[in-house]
């Protein structure tokens, strides 16, 4: 069966499933996620824990030992199976099928690893895994959602804040889970109890918000103009390549113009640009609310970059990636910013 995450918890009460897969791109997600499984198995009576880690070289044939050996004592174990970011190729995934259509009694094997994609997820092992078992696909919250998510780790904590220390603590946040639950940990002990302040979230952190040139891309979509300009600047400071930032504006600039052309297939550019889900809809809604007389000059522009970026022309490159960003969000007029 396939999970809701807001599922998991509860689902975690009852009668465990023989087998779980767990998944994310996040990693504390996926830690915590790991970490109630192994509560929720000790208190099921599953004594000993194993964790196998997939690396170059490792035997997937270790399964079929374990599925067909009881342990000593015949105690009751969790087993761990860590993908990482890997697949269980072949092998791997023939013997997931097998495990899923003959799970042992005394053995509970938990699958974890980054969250697969649309074709990963039709593959047999993890039909399997979903069929035999309970599958959850772990999302980190959305830009939109981030406020509402830090709120909710801050009451997790026991912890009160100022709507000002909490604004603060997700700004200097923002999209880096593990800074900001680190930064909660430290406010817990430092708090004593007392309303968390402003002055209290800067002792504890600096500016750990963390983003990608899809994080840009999308918040100029959403003409969030100053936050796209926000990320632009965190990208800069991290020294990301104006290249791949580049890349990223120009793809969506591109995807807008095609979808404004009548014999276009969007369908077709999903699976070309393996676009899925809520960013169709973006898409396909930016192309209906932007004119192609914006859209076009800002490609123009970004083609100019690409020749400047190759030592061809003179142009500053973040201030007319600042540009792009502001036209691709609908804003215009936008004054150059030396850096």
């Amino acid at each position: 069966m396939r999970l809701k995450p807001e599922q998991f918890a509860t689902h975690l009460q009852g009668s465990l499933a023989p087998l779980y897969g767990l998944f994310s791109s996040e990693p504390l997600l996926l830690i915590e996620a790991e970490q109630a499984v192994r509560g929720a198995a000790a208190r099921a009576g599953f004594a000993q824990t194993e964790v196998w880690t997939v690396e170059p070289g490792f035997d997937f044939r270790r399964l079929e030992e374990a599925q067909h050996s009881l342990s000593l004592f015949a105690e009751r174990r969790l087993l761990i199976l860590r993908l990482g970011a890997g697949k269980p190729g072949d092998v791997g995934g023939k013997l997931l099928q097998a495990w899923a259509a003959q799970p042992p009694a005394e053995v509970l094997l938990l699958v974890t690893g980054e969250r697969p994609d649309a074709a990963a997820q039709k593959a047999g092992w993890f039909k399997a895994l979903e069929s035999a078992g309970a599958v959850v696909l772990f999302y980190p919250p959305e830009p939109r959602q981030w406020p509402q998510w830090v709120a909710g780790r801050l009451r997790q904590a026991g912890l009160r804040a100022s709507a000002e220390a909490q604004a603060l603590l997700a700004e200097r946040t923002e999209g880096n889970l593990l800074a900001c639950v680190q930064a909660i940990d430290q406010l817990r002990l430092l708090s004593a109890g007392a309303e968390v302040a402003p002055a209290d979230v800067l002792a504890v952190i600096g500016d750990s918000a963390r983003y990608s040139v899809f994080d840009l891309a999308d918040a100029a979509l959403r003409g969030e103009a100053r936050q796209a300009l926000h990320i632009l600047d965190h990208l800069r400071l991290e020294g990301i390549e104006p290249i791949l930032v580049l890349w990223a504006l120009t793809r969506d600039l591109r995807l807008l113009i095609a979808l404004q052309g009548r014999r276009t297939d969007p369908a077709a550019l999903w699976r070309e640009h393996k676009i899925f889900g809520p960013r169709q809809e973006l898409l396909q809604r930016v192309a209906r609310s932007r004119r192609s007389e914006d859209l076009i000059p800002a490609l123009r522009l970004c083609a100019r970059l690409d020749e400047a970026l190759k030592g061809r022309a003179a142009l500053p490159v973040w201030p007319t990636l600042a540009e792009v960003a502001l036209r691709l969000a609908g804003q215009h007029g936008l004054v150059r910013r030396e850096t």
